[in-house]
């Protein structure tokens, strides 16, 4: 058997390989994101000289119309991209800052919740030892015991009786004389018709046989309410029994000091769960900014697009689709020279998106692994699969459900399935169906609510312990 908390610590050992493996592909895109970056500004010079090769005020670097590329902030937008990118690549060294520091809270904290926890288990198995020893619990346990099978057995009869007698009533409800002096309470106190409909309905009555009909009819259709309440009864006898059961659980454990110790375990698992949260969000705000990065690679944020249409914008202003034209347009051998010194930046530029488009499929791979990861520790954390009673078979193959994973060939809704038919309660030397537990798991001392809504996982073993032999 394998802890769940070993479980989640090898489950986490992965997402924090992913991101060193995220980590390093994000330096070798910035590496290429600032060779690109140093590309384009190298073609943005040749693109500027071999304008002014072909004006007349070459000494002021002007065009006809007075205009120069810086005049149409292409290298100004540059640096904003840059800046823009650096302040991104900021905020997510922040992000995953801000995620570790949270993960070692929480890792100290859930620590600090075992320890709280198996504190409770030890009280907890003190009560339930005192219990079995106690005979007034164990009379007022087989009362309780006593009073829940006549209670379920009387409800099953009325349930079963109840059908019964409705097939009986439905040839009656069927027989259109008898249902519509009956709608019309005819025969009772109710009935209130007089003159010829009276006499009419009288002469309906005898002509339908109504009043013994009736008599029968009424007898039939009182017998379910009758069931119902009897049942109603043997279910309220239960419940009065189960109350006088938990009650004497409960004066033990107070008697043993089980509300304190309960009461630190909730204080501790909000100090988790809310760190859970924190991560949670966080994560989500790193997924976000690494979307927004990846655009940059791919040339597709805002600025990569006002680049291009500025660029675009200075070829018009030379009545030319691209440099090559504005070259050719004259024989002298420096716009030919700059024009062969900018094919070979654009070949440059050509291998680096290359290189940056298989950097986005490794990078890619490796964001929905991650993401696929932390969100099946969202849902392992969430069920509290790291909890002290809860463990995994050997058969879990935890290695394989990652390298899956990695693969891209599972979910994480695939491996939660795998996951969670492998996983077991682990003994803790008390056990959740111990008397009360076996009626009522909401009601029962040997759960503890938490602030999420549901209760630490209970402890499903068997044991020598004194209970009910009834589990869930």
């Amino acid at each position: 058997m394998i802890r769940g908390i070993e479980t989640l610590a090898e489950l986490e050992g992965t997402i924090r390989s992913i991101r060193a493996d995220v980590t390093s592909l994000d330096a070798e895109k910035e590496a290429l994101f600032s060779a690109s970056q140093e590309n384009k500004r190298q073609q943005l010079k040749i693109l500027e000289r071999i304008a002014q090769l072909h004006f007349e005020a070459l000494a002021e670097g002007k065009d006809e119309a007075g205009y120069t590329t810086k005049d149409y902030r292409i290298d100004e937008v540059l640096s904003q991209r840059q800046d823009a990118f650096e302040r991104l690549k900021r905020k997510i060294g922040t992000l995953s800052k801000n995620i570790e520091d949270k993960e070692q809270a929480r890792t100290q904290a859930h620590h600090a919740l075992e320890e709280a926890l198996t504190r409770l288990a030890q009280v907890q198995q003190k009560v339930q030892t005192a219990l079995k020893n106690d005979p007034r619990y164990q009379e007022q346990f087989e009362k309780t015991a006593n009073a829940k099978e006549i209670a379920q057995s009387t409800a099953k009869k009325a349930k079963e009786s109840i059908q019964s007698y409705r097939e009986k009533m439905q040839p009656f409800e069927q027989d259109m004389l008898f249902w519509y002096l009956w709608q019309r309470h005819y025969g009772t106190s109710q009935y209130n018709s007089q003159g010829l409909s009276h006499l009419l309905d009288g002469w309906v009555a005898t002509l339908s046989n109504y009043e013994s009909n009736r008599t029968t009819y009424w007898t039939l259709s009182q017998i379910p309410t009758r069931l119902e309440k009897h049942a109603e009864h043997k279910e309220e006898r239960y419940q009065n029994e189960l109350k006088k059961l938990i009650m004497l659980e409960k004066a033990e454990s107070e008697a043993q000091g089980m509300k304190d110790v309960k009461k630190e375990v909730q204080q501790k698992q909000k100090i988790v769960d809310g760190l859970d949260a924190d991560i949670a969000s966080l994560e989500q705000d790193l997924d976000e900014a690494l979307e927004e990065q990846k655009h940059y690679l791919q040339e597709k944020d805002t600025y990569a697009r006002q680049i291009t249409k500025l660029i675009e914008s200075v070829l018009s202003r030379y009545g030319a689709k691209n440099i090559y034209e504005i070259a050719k347009k004259t024989a002298m051998v420096q716009d030919d020279t700059l024009a062969m010194e900018l094919r070979t930046l654009e070949q440059k530029a050509q291998k680096l998106q290359e290189q940056m488009n298989q950097n986005r499929e490794r990078y890619d791979a490796q964001l929905k692994a991650l993401r696929e990861t932390e969100a099946l520790r969202r849902r392992f954390k969430a069920s509290r699969y790291d909890d002290i009673h809860s463990g995994f078979d050997n058969n879990v193959g935890m290695g394989t459900v990652l390298g899956e994973i990695l693969g891209g060939a599972l979910s994480n809704a695939g491996a939660w399935e795998r996951m969670s038919r492998h996983q077991r309660p682990m003994n803790s030397g008390w056990l959740s169906d111990f008397g009360s537990g076996s009626f009522s798991q909401a009601d029962s001392p040997w759960y503890t609510p938490t602030d999420s809504g549901g209760f630490t996982l209970p402890d499903l073993t068997g044991s020598d312990t004194f209970r009910t032999g009834g589990g869930f």
